[in-house]
C-alpha cells in the first residue's frame, strides 16, 4: 500500500496486524506499530486491541505495552504534565523504561532526544547526539535521521542549514550505509526551505544514480524542492516522469504553480488530478492560493461552492480564509466581509483574536526582514540596513543631513534585505546569471519596482521568492503582473 501512495486506515491496521499476531513477527509487527502512530491511529480502540493482542501473541509485557501507549496519548494531546506524572507513576510501581541497560543507544530514544534539544534550542547538544549515535552504526533507516531538518531549521539564523545538513548527508554516504527514500525525502524540503538549488541538486543526482527518483515520496520532495528553489519548469519535469502519482504529488505541483502565478496552468491541472485521484482539504487550499495570486475571482468561488458537492469536502476555516483573501485581493471587500459572516458558527472565529493576545503576553514580535542567496558552497544572509557582510559598502553619513545618530544614518542608507542579496548576485555572478533570492517577508512595493529597473538595466533574469509567492523580474516587469 505504501509503495502505490495508499495510506492504510482503521480497517487496513486490524487486518494486516492479524496476519502479524499468525505469523508471531513481533520486529514488523513494531514497524506496523509505528505507522499506527505516525498516522494517529493508535486512539482506535479496534486498532488499540489489535496492538495490544499482537504483543501478547508475541510474548511482549502488554502491561508495559499499554503504559507506553497511555503516554503516548497524553503526549499526542498536548498533556505532557500528565505524561510525565504517570511516567514517574510507572517507575514507582516497579516499571522499567523499554529496552536494555543502554537504551539511551536505542535510535528512538536518540531521535527523541536529538528533537527534545532542538526544541530547547540546544543544537550543539542535539548534535553531540546524533553524532554519537551514527558512531554506533545506526542505518539511515533509523528515526534519527528524520531529525536533521529540524536541527537545521535551529540553524536558520545563522544559515548554516544547508551545510549542516549536507555534511550529514555525506557522512552516511562514506558510512556501511548509504541514505535511502526516507532519507532524502526528509532532506529534501530543508533545502527547499533555504532555496539551496545546488544542494538539492545533488540530492536529486544521487537518487538517479541509486535508483530512488521513481520512489513517490522521493519524487513529490523533488517536485517541491525545485519549485521553492524558484525552477518550476525542473519541477514540471520531474512530475511528468514519476511513474505513479499521489495526492501529495497533485497537492505540490498544484501548490507550486500557484506561488509562481501560473493560476490557469494550476486550475487545469485540478481538473487533471480529479479525473485520477481524489483531491483532499489541502488540494483546495492550493487551488484557492493559486486563484488569488492570479486574480481569479470566479473560478476560485465557484470551486468553492461546489466542492462539498463535487468532491465530498467539507469547507473548514482555511478554505473560507482563501476566498476572503481572494476576494480582499480583487477589492472586492463587501463580498469579503460577507463571506467571513457567512461562516458557520462552528468555526471558531475568535480564534485569531485569541493568538493574538497570546503573542502579546509572550512578547512575540514581527520579524525582521531578511533575505538569503545562495552562492558557492554557501548561504549569505542579509538584514534590512544590514553592513555586516565582507563585501557591504560603507556608508559616508556626512551626506546625510537629517538630524539623527550615525547609526540611523547608516539604515537610511542601506536597504532592504532584498537588494543587498541582488546586489551581492550581481557582483559575484558572471553576466547572464539568474540570480534567485529568498526573502522571509512580503516584497514591498518600492522593492517590486526597483527590481523591475534593475533586471532591465543589466539584462538579467531575478528570481525573488517572498513569504507568499514568487517574483519572476525579466525585462523590466514582473511575471506578476504587478498583482501580488
Amino acid at each position: 500500500m505504501h509503495t502505490s501512495g495508499v495510506v492504510p486506515d482503521n480497517f487496513a491496521f486490524p487486518a494486516v496486524l492479524k496476519v502479524v499476531t499468525t505469523a508471531q513477527d513481533l520486529d514488523l509487527g513494531t514497524q506496523i506499530h509505528a505507522s499506527v502512530v505516525k498516522l494517529g491511529y493508535h486512539y482506535h480502540p479496534t486498532v488499540a486491541n489489535t496492538l495490544l493482542h499482537m504483543y501478547a501473541k508475541c510474548g511482549t509485557d502488554v502491561h508495559q505495552v499499554f503504559k507506553n501507549m497511555v503516554i503516548s496519548s497524553f503526549s499526542q494531546n498536548d498533556r505532557f504534565h500528565e505524561a510525565l506524572e504517570y511516567f514517574s507513576f510507572m517507575k514507582d510501581e516497579g516499571f522499567k523504561p523499554d529496552g536494555n541497560d543502554d537504551f539511551i543507544w536505542n535510535s528512538f530514544v536518540a531521535s527523541a532526544l536529538v528533537d527534545m534539544y532542538c526544541n530547547c534550542k540546544q543544537v550543539t547538544s542535539g548534535h553531540r547526539v546524533f553524532d554519537t549515535t551514527l558512531d554506533r552504526k545506526l542505518g539511515p533507516g533509523m528515526p534519527c535521521w528524520l531529525v536533521i531538518p529540524k536541527m537545521a531549521s535551529v540553524h536558520s539564523k545563522a544559515f548554516g542549514d544547508k551545510e549542516v545538513m549536507h555534511r550529514y548527508v555525506l557522512k552516511l554516504g562514506l558510512g556501511r550505509d548509504r541514505p535511502n527514500s526516507v532519507t532524502l525525502m526528509t532532506i529534501l524540503p530543508g533545502y527547499a526551505a533555504l532555496a539551496a538549488l545546488t544542494k538539492g541538486k545533488e540530492i536529486h543526482a544521487y537518487a538517479i544514480k541509486n535508483a530512488l527518483e521513481s520512489d513517490v515520496a522521493v519524487g513529490s520532495a523533488l517536485v517541491d524542492m525545485y519549485a521553492k528553489c524558484g525552477c518550476l519548469d525542473m519541477a514540471r519535469r520531474v512530475f511528468k516522469t514519476m511513474p505513479t502519482r499521489n495526492a501529495i504529488t497533485w497537492n505540490v505541483i498544484i501548490s507550486s504553480y500557484g506561488i509562481h502565478g501560473e493560476g490557469n496552468e494550476a486550475l487545469a491541472l485540478f481538473h487533471n488530478m480529479v479525473a485520477k485521484v481524489k483531491p483532499n482539504e489541502v488540494t483546495l487550499i492550493a487551488v484557492f492560493v493559486a486563484c488569488s495570486h492570479f486574480g481569479m475571482v470566479d473560478d476560485g468561488q465557484h470551486l468553492f461552492h461546489r466542492m462539498k458537492v463535487d468532491y465530498g469536502l467539507e469547507p473548514n476555516v482555511d478554505h473560507y480564509a482563501c476566498v476572503v483573501d481572494l476576494l480582499s485581493r480583487a477589492n472586492r471587500l463587501d463580498e469579503a466581509y460577507k463571506m467571513i459572516n457567512s461562516m458557520p458558527s462552528g468555526l471558531d472565529k475568535e480564534k485569531a483574536k485569541e493568538v493574538r493576545n497570546n503573542m502579546k503576553e509572550k512578547g512575540v514580535r514581527k520579524e525582521h526582514g531578511c533575505s538569503w542567496i545562495e552562492f558557492g558552497d554557501g548561504v549569505h544572509k542579509f538584514l534590512a540596513g544590514d553592513a555586516s557582510h565582507p563585501q557591504s559598502y560603507v556608508p559616508d553619513t556626512s551626506c546625510v543631513l537629517h538630524n539623527v545618530d550615525e547609526k540611523k544614518k547608516e539604515n537610511l542608507l542601506c536597504g532592504h534585505s532584498d537588494r543587498l542579496a541582488i546586489a551581492f548576485g550581481l557582483l559575484n555572478t558572471p553576466p547572464g546569471t539568474t540570480i534567485r533570492v529568498a526573502k522571509n517577508l512580503r516584497v514591498c512595493n518600492d522593492c517590486h519596482s526597483a527590481t523591475k529597473f534593475i533586471s532591465k538595466t543589466v539584462d538579467r533574469e531575478i528570481v525573488v521568492r517572498d513569504v507568499r509567492r514568487f517574483h519572476h523580474f525579466k525585462d523590466g516587469s514582473c511575471s506578476c503582473g504587478d498583482y501580488w
